[in-house]
C-alpha cells in the first residue's frame, strides 16, 4: 500500500498533470515487467528475474509502496543468494575459473555490467555443465527445479498479487486528480 502521505508531497512538489503521467507509466510498466519476470522464471533465468525485478523494486518506492517493494526486495535477494548457491555448488569441480565467476557474482557494481548481458544462467554455464558428470548435471537440474523454482512462483505471486492492489490503489488516486 501506498504511504499517502509520502505521495501527497509528491504531489505537491510535482503537481497533478506530472503525477497521472507517472502513475500511467508505471501501470504500463508493471504490466510488461511482471510478464517479463513471468517469462525469465518459466525460462529459469535467474539472472533475468534478479534484473527484472530490481527495475520494478525501484519504481514501487518511487511510489512509496513499502509493501510490494518488501514483496521485490525479497524475491531480488533470493535470486542473488540461488545465483550464488549454484555457482558455489559448482566450484568443487571448477575452483579457479568458477571462483572467479563467484566474485563477479558476488559484486553489486559488477552485477549490471558483467551478468547483464550472460542471459539464462544455463547458457552462461554451458561450458561448465557439458564438463559435469552425469550425475552433477541430474544434481544441478534438480536443484534448478525443485528448490528454487517453486519457491520463486511462491514469490512472484505475492508480488504480482501485491501489485495489483497497487494498481487499484493508483487507479482511486488517478480518479481524485483528475476529479479536482
Amino acid at each position: 500500500m501506498i504511504d499517502r502521505q509520502q505521495f501527497e508531497t509528491l504531489i505537491a512538489c510535482y503537481g497533478k498533470s506530472l503525477i497521472i503521467e507517472v502513475i500511467d507509466i508505471f501501470i504500463a510498466q508493471r504490466e510488461e515487467l511482471m510478464k517479463v519476470i513471468e517469462h525469465d522464471l518459466i525460462n529459469h533465468d535467474l539472472v533475468g528475474v534478479r534484473q527484472h525485478v530490481h527495475k520494478l523494486k525501484g519504481s514501487l518506492r518511487q511510489l512509496y509502496d513499502t509493501e510490494s517493494s518488501e514483496h521485490a526486495e525479497i524475491m531480488e535477494q533470493a535470486a542473488q543468494a540461488s545465483i550464488l548457491a549454484i555457482v558455489d555448488s559448482l566450484m568443487d569441480d571448477y575452483p579457479d575459473t568458477l571462483r572467479q565467476m563467484r566474485v563477479k557474482f558476488d559484486d553489486s557494481d559488477l552485477v549490471q555490467d558483467k551478468i547483464k548481458p550472460c542471459g539464462n544462467l544455463r547458457s552462461f554455464l554451458s561450458g561448465f555443465t557439458e564438463a559435469l558428470s552425469t550425475e552433477q548435471s541430474r544434481k544441478l537440474e534438480e536443484l534448478e527445479q525443485h528448490e528454487i523454482y517453486s519457491r520463486f512462483r511462491k514469490m512472484f505471486s505475492d508480488l504480482e498479487a501485491s501489485t495489483a492492489l497497487l494498481l487499484k490503489e493508483l487507479a482511486g488516486i488517478k480518479k481524485e486528480l483528475t476529479s479536482k
